[in-house]
């Protein structure tokens, strides 16, 4: 599907300079948002594509990206348990630690119930306005688009992007879904895993 090729490079230029930065840097301010914002969707729809614009203002520090159902803030906030692992991505930084990332999300049950079936950490999504929910799945009653330098588990330096969807138009066919699982320099940064998914379209 596209962009898929793209973002695989761009995750394996991040395993690179995660194996020479693995400490996040210490009191970066940044800014992000993502566009549209409502987003549109339409009855029957699984994913949706946004894009997520960043400025953090480290020069060549990697950026990630992922879909929580709690904002870091929140003290009991525990990225294992309260993000999307499907979704979980990662770029390289930019010259000047401004950029933008083209980012697929699911709509409804969670892209981590999908990849990591039969694991109940993921049983949880972020459901349009009239969305019910598969049985035994969670629906979040606010989702954020969670943006981070250096580290996935960044906290200080992160920022939570609350979102909802907006529903209306007619029903997009659903798309045959092809899970890739990108693993981001386990030896390199001692242990951090991102795991990139992408879906591609079956003639």
């Amino acid at each position: 599907m596209k962009r898929t090729i793209t973002r695989l490079a761009a995750l394996l230029g991040v395993m690179t300079m995660l194996g020479i930065a693995v400490a996040a840097p210490g009191g970066a301010a940044g800014s992000a948002s993502i566009s549209p914002n409502p987003i549109p969707v339409s009855p029957g729809q699984r994913f949706a594509d946004i894009n997520v614009t960043y400025n953090f203002g480290a020069k060549n520090t990697a950026v990630f990206f992922e879909v929580c159902k709690k904002p870091t803030s929140d003290p009991k906030f525990n990225r294992t348990i309260d993000c999307d692992r499907g979704v979980s991505t990662g770029t390289n930084g930019s010259p000047n630690g401004a950029g933008s990332f083209p980012l697929e999300i699911a709509v409804g049950d969670s892209y981590g119930s999908v990849f990591f079936e039969g694991d109940d950490l993921d049983m949880w999504g972020c459901y349009p306005e009239g969305f019910t929910p598969k049985a035994g799945f969670f629906k979040a009653p606010q989702c954020y688009i969670r943006v981070t330098q250096g580290v996935p588990n960044n906290n200080t330096d992160a920022i939570d992007i609350p979102f909802s969807f907006a529903v209306g138009g007619s029903e997009i066919p659903e798309v045959p879904v092809v899970v890739l699982p990108v693993l981001v320099g386990a030896v390199l940064v001692g242990g951090y895993l991102v795991i990139n998914r992408r879906r591609a379209s079956l003639v």
